[in-house]
């Protein structure tokens, strides 16, 4: 009964400290990254994106590396300048990535973004793409729960 006991014991902390691992896991600019390339690759419509906009020269500097290589990352500064967008097709500009643990949610603002001309009203302001996050064995799933075009 005693073995029993201790056997119970020991199941019960290896289980508790599982679970408290599993709880905590560390979310890394690797994972971010994997995330986002998630993101892009489930993107609707066909789009295809080549670069990613994620704010100003210094925000999210781990991101920025971490995707070095796999896709072309600027700030908003280096976005190209036109009368006519405010973000051309093929970009897609980092509105949020949120992750805790093994799930979180990220939005994409994809481009082309008209920009209205002087004395223009324009009511197009693109399409942002909200998506699920969810870690699996084989690595980040991105699911599209959300499309607003406007």
């Amino acid at each position: 009964m005693k073995d029993f006991i201790r056997m119970n014991r020991i199941t019960a902390i290896l289980l508790a400290t599982l679970l408290a691992a599993c709880a905590t896991i560390p979310n890394s600019a690797e994972d971010r990254a994997a995330a986002v390339r998630a993101a892009l690759r489930d993107l609707g419509g066909g789009e295809r994106i080549t670069t990613l906009v994620v704010g100003g020269p210094n925000s999210y500097a781990e991101l920025r590396v971490a995707l070095q290589g796999k896709i072309a990352v600027i700030s908003d500064a280096d976005v190209p300048r036109s009368d006519r967008e405010s973000l051309p097709a093929g970009y897609a500009k980092l509105q949020l990535i949120d992750i805790t643990g093994n799930h979180g949610t990220l939005k994409l603002l994809v481009g082309p973004v008209p920009k209205a001309q002087e004395g223009e009203l324009l009511m197009a302001c693109g399409t942002t793409y909200t998506f699920a996050l969810d870690r699996t064995e084989s690595g980040w799933k991105a699911t599209v729960t959300g499309v607003a075009v406007c």
